[in-house]
């Protein structure tokens, strides 16, 4: 694959030249809209304003904020000067945030306005005194609006988390937006601090997408999105299963969503099928990625063996794309396994990250720079992956390895659980007794003793919830 050497903002930039005045970006909340040129027009009054400030390449912004027209505008205007992008999630502690953004300390944090006094906090605690840029109106700082123009005219989880370092060639390699050609409007939930953003943002620069900017997820009325002509949506397992849990509203158009991408927990499949029922016109699709790889390594082709192969293996992630090497090795003796034996999963891809910033990456990049992504998995006959778990949650009961998630899926199977949770409750002679936190449907009840009789008859004798229950 040849890779332009020019970089990933030079390849945006034209991109979104070429794509004029094509609708770029639609908030679905405030009815605004912006074209590909209005949006490289304030990317680069925000370049402009960063080489006014005296920010070299090398040097770091940060990004606190939900989605929303702007979001997307500190991160191009960094690919286009090579500053470095290091985004946190509003919805993170304090703590967390001041950990992250030490290791970089940015010169500009472009924060949400509801993340304000947030952020204030964190800049108390950084050696470093960070410019702080307000989307939207405040009377303290300066509001984003006010950066493009006023300054860019004077020229004319149990452990903290890490920076992931990915570079123009990660970016570049991963050609999967080519089978997002044919669409005109694509929308997900997740915001800056997540590669399915940037993933995202990718897809729709190369290939002129309209991007529809959500609110943020409630649950609450799940089946509104289908009022909005959004040819493709990526969403978590657990929020995609509120189509399953809330009645479909009367006179609901079906066929306004085309494709459904699911990433989070796998999906069994009978629960799988329960989402085709309710959304039988939509192309459904499991997709794994994990930020330490900028795209997916799996995927199911777009053509009618692709489909035939999704829907006949409806929980599997796909099968490798180009330029993907893999291997699924033990767990214990890291003997490289065939067909349809689990273990964990390793990849070799040029779109995989370059290492953790400030952190040794020994233990998860080897000397053959295989990454070991810390999931469980197995591919069948077919050639298509399965996702089992994440190797850090699993938990043993006697000599047994118990999976989380095999048990969490029969508890999301029940009609009346959202939301549930599996942990291992250690004990002094068997190791870990199986326990689960769960949440219910508004309005609904159930017994602890309930759901402990409701998985023990779906489970093998290991899998017994044997934790104990407490009502609430």
């Amino acid at each position: 694959m040849v890779l332009d050497s020019r970089g990933i903002g030079y390849v945006y930039y034209h991109a979104m030249r070429n794509h004029g005045r094509k609708i770029a970006q639609f908030d679905t909340v405030t009815k605004d809209e912006q074209t590909y040129d209005e949006l490289l027009r304030h990317c680069v009054g925000a370049a402009q304003a960063f080489q006014n400030l005296g920010l070299k390449p090398g040097d770091f912004i940060s990004v606190c904020s939900t989605n929303h027209i702007d979001v997307c505008v500190p991160f191009v205007s960094s690919l286009f000067t090579g500053v470095i992008n290091a985004a946190v999630d509003p919805s993170m502690s304090e703590q967390e945030i001041v950990h992250l953004l030490s290791e970089v300390g940015p010169k500009i944090i472009f924060v949400d306005k509801d993340a304000v006094v947030l952020i204030e906090g964190v800049v108390e605690k950084l050696k470093t005194k960070p410019l702080i840029v307000v989307f939207g109106e405040n009377e303290k700082y300066s509001s984003f609006c006010q950066f493009v123009t006023s300054i860019s005219a004077d020229s004319g989880t149990t452990a903290m988390p890490k920076g992931i370092c990915h570079s123009h060639r990660s970016m570049l390699s991963n050609k999967l937006h080519c089978e997002f050609k044919d669409l005109t409007c694509i929308a997900w939930f997740t915001n800056p601090y997540w590669m399915t953003f940037y993933f995202g943002i990718q897809r729709c620069f190369l290939n002129g997408i309209r991007r529809y900017i959500l609110p943020p997820f409630t649950g609450t009325d799940t089946w509104a999105l289908l009022g909005f002509r959004i040819d493709a949506l990526t969403i978590g397992t657990l929020q995609a299963l509120t189509f399953v849990h809330l009645p479909t509203p009367a006179h609901t158009d079906l066929g306004n969503l085309v494709q459904l991408q699911l990433s989070g927990l796998p999906l069994l499949e009978g629960l799988a099928r329960k989402l085709h029922e309710k959304l039988p016109k939509t192309r459904i699709s499991n997709v794994y990625g994990q930020s330490e790889l900028f795209g997916w390594p799996f995927a199911f082709a777009s053509d009618i063996k692709g489909r035939e192969l999704a829907e006949k293996f409806s929980s599997s992630v796909g099968v490798p794309v180009d330029g993907v090497d893999w291997k699924i090795v033990d767990l214990d003796t890291g003997k490289v396994l065939g067909q349809n034996q689990c273990g964990e999963l390793m990849l070799k891809a040029g779109f995989q990250f370059k290492g953790y910033l400030n952190y040794d990456s020994s233990d998860t990049i080897d000397s053959d720079g295989w990454y070991r992504t810390g999931d469980l998995a197995y591919y069948n006959d077919e050639n298509c992956f399965f996702i089992v778990d994440r190797i850090k949650d699993i938990f043993k009961y006697k000599a047994y390895r118990i999976l989380p998630s095999e048990i969490e899926c029969i508890l999301l199977d029940h009609p009346i659980i959202k939301n549930a949770v599996v942990l291992g409750l250690p004990h002094q002679t068997e190791g870990n007794h199986s326990m689960a936190l769960i949440e219910l449907l508004e309005g609904k009840a159930i017994s602890a003793d309930e759901v402990v009789k409701y998985v023990d008859e779906r489970v093998a004798d290991k899998h017994r919830l044997r934790g104990g229950g407490k009502d609430c």
